[in-house]
Parts: structure tokens; sequence; C-alpha cells
């Protein structure tokens, strides 16, 4: 199972809207556990065929 996790940002926004094809989540990346968190909640997630 790949998952890509990014940090979002402006430029995507609209086209993420429109066409959804990858979660997304953000959190602060200088804090770990926030980035172990977001990792964790991500996988939660599930995929989409």
């Amino acid at each position: 199972m790949n998952r890509k996790i990014a940090v979002a940002g402006t430029s995507k926004v609209l086209y993420d809207n429109l066409y959804p094809s990858r979660t997304i989540v953000g959190t602060d990346v200088e804090n770990t556990c926030l980035v172990k968190a977001a990792k964790t909640f991500a996988e939660l997630i599930p995929l989409q065929a």
C-alpha cells in the first residue's frame, strides 16, 4: 500500500477539490508528535479503487 502524504499548498486546492485522487493531511512538520499522528490518521482513511 503506497500512500502519499503531502503538505497542502494553495496552488492545487481547486484541482484537488474537483478531482480528488490523494489524501492530504496537513500538520506542523516541525512537531514530530503531530507528524506521527497525521500519518496514523492517513492510514485510517480507506483507499478507494
